[in-house]
């Protein structure tokens, strides 16, 4: 019987432990992947629910003695000549 040992042993237990690599590889990219995800899409739901909350009023005020009215340019907003 021959001390060394057989190849096809040496190959069965490199595949387990690539394996066993590529297992936690694939664990740790999606840790990192549902960390910085659930944080944006709870921003984004946030961001949506605010938006409903506050449709009737917007940012942007409208007056509407205002339609038709001239327009003078600012100081500064001259065109150059």
């Amino acid at each position: 019987m021959s001390l060394r040992r057989h190849p096809h042993s040496i190959r069965l237990r490199l595949t387990a432990l690539l394996t066993a690599l590529f297992l936690l590889l694939g664990a740790a990219l999606l840790a990192v992947g549902a960390a910085t995800t659930i944080p944006a899409a709870m921003s984004v739901i946030r961001g949506i629910r605010r938006f409903r909350l506050f449709q009737g009023h917007t940012a942007v005020e409208h007056d509407s003695r205002l339609i038709g009215a001239t327009r003078f340019p600012r100081k500064g907003d001259d065109a150059l000549d």
